[in-house]
């Protein structure tokens, strides 16, 4: 990525890497590679794996700070 951050491959295949151990940086760099390259189709195709994964982990943390708040305003 240091070579050439905007390489929509190197971005891909680092998304790649990455998927096994951090699902969320992954999606971005799936996402940065699509940006650069909207039809690159093996980024088009990881982040269609990644995408349900990370919304189930965001909804998570809503909810996670949702009840958070009605905690702090029920003291």
């Amino acid at each position: 990525i240091y070579l050439d951050p905007l390489d929509p491959d190197i971005l891909n295949a680092f998304g790649e890497f990455l998927i096994a151990t951090d699902v969320m940086q992954a999606d971005h760099m799936f996402k940065q590679a699509i940006i650069i390259s909207p039809s690159h189709s093996k980024a088009l195709v990881n982040i269609q794996r990644t995408a349900p994964v990370v919304q189930e982990m965001e909804a998570a943390a809503y909810n996670r700070w949702v009840n958070a708040c009605h905690q702090s305003h029920a003291l």
